[in-house]
């Protein structure tokens, strides 16, 4: 395998420079704007219509890639107090709670159930179990409610 010094490295991304992006923070906003209006409306169809690719649209959407600045408001399902921590949490630390409260009660609930249930993943349901996300959040003891 062949190795580049820095200097080949540099000439390379001379050669091929970023391409600029299709869509400018105007657009963006109207996108998200239109979702809002209308939640009925496909990522697929803003992808067409805005000429990016459908994954592209939906990390716009789920605020992954052209995060919201400041003065806008929050994607629709986002609680405004944690906008700026987490732009794609689907989940409030009540919603925690009751999953590790619900998964207590009755040890035979599969995560896919409850993963249907609050729009999440299976394996987000699971990560909550283990604590690998939401550690001390949302469950007895925390603070949280």
């Amino acid at each position: 395998m062949d190795t580049m010094t820095p200097q080949e490295q540099q000439d390379e991304r001379r050669r091929y420079p970023r391409i600029p992006s299709r869509l400018n923070e105007e657009e963006v906003a109207a996108i998200r704007k239109m979702k809002t209006d209308d939640p009925g409306l496909t990522a697929q169809e803003l992808a067409d219509r805005f000429k990016v690719s459908v994954s592209h649209m939906r990390n716009i959407l789920n605020g992954l890639s052209w995060r919201p600045s400041k003065a806008e408001t929050a994607p629709p399902g986002v609680d405004e107090r944690r906008r700026y921590h987490r732009i794609a949490s689907r989940l409030t630390p009540n919603e925690v709670a009751m999953i590790r409260k619900l998964k207590r009660e009755n040890p035979r609930l599969t995560a896919r159930e409850l993963a249907v249930r609050f729009k999440v993943s299976a394996t987000h349901i699971y990560d909550i179990w283990k604590e690998s996300t939401w550690r001390g959040k949302g469950g007895e003891g925390s603070g949280q409610p």
